[in-house]
């Protein structure tokens, strides 16, 4: 568990966060109204998106790079597995949180333009 938290790279999930909060502290000054629930539906999304981004390379590195050290090869199968079954479920909760903003109208069409590329 440890070892999937540190291939995580919080460091760039909390600059993902940062960057997410610093451009909508700019929308509010320019007088855009911002919605709290939409808020925070993107800024989950950010986040998964951005632990998926960081743990799809560890799955497939190749083998006979370790991704942690002092790793027996048993270990890095059962590592790579829990990386892709994570990154698989932030990705599926994105596309519930996608849904879930198109639904209520605040995804715009250029938002999902976006969330394909990603």
């Amino acid at each position: 568990m440890t070892s999937l938290l540190k291939l995580t790279r919080l460091l760039n999930l909390l600059l993902a966060a940062l960057t997410y909060a610093f451009g909508v502290s700019i929308a509010d000054y320019i007088g855009k109204t911002i919605r709290i629930e939409s808020f925070w539906l993107g800024f989950l999304m950010v986040i998964l998106i951005q632990v998926t981004m960081s743990l799809l390379p560890e799955v497939y590195r190749p083998q006979n790079e370790p991704l942690v050290e002092n790793e027996t090869r048993k270990d890095r199968l059962a590592l790579r597995n829990n990386a892709l079954s994570v990154s698989l479920t932030c990705l599926a909760a994105v596309a519930v949180l996608a849904y879930i903003l198109f639904n209520n109208e605040q995804l715009p069409s250029l938002s999902i333009l976006f969330l394909v590329f990603s």
